[in-house]
């Protein structure tokens, strides 16, 4: 991945191995890699080649991803959008 596109703040896919991966938030990149933050805080740094920014990899798919609101609230949270 080309280092000039990856800025803090930007949404990114991390490929973790070929089969796992991971939405974060870059804090910073660095010559030591990109430091990415997920939801619940972590933040750990990793090789720019397995990031990718998330709306890059959404527009270069042949398939559509597509979900409700309420989809991605319940796997991240653990719960419904709206209770109740």
């Amino acid at each position: 991945m080309d280092q000039i596109s990856l800025k803090p703040g930007t949404l990114v896919r991390y490929n973790e191995t070929t089969t796992r991966w991971y939405l974060s938030t870059i804090r910073s990149v660095d010559k030591d890699g990109v430091e990415l933050q997920y939801i619940d805080s972590y933040r750990h740094v990793v090789d720019p080649s397995r990031v990718t920014p998330f709306i890059s990899w959404l527009k270069k798919r042949s398939r559509v991803l597509s979900l409700y609101r309420e989809d991605p609230c319940f796997a991240v949270y653990g719960t419904d959008l709206n209770p109740g």
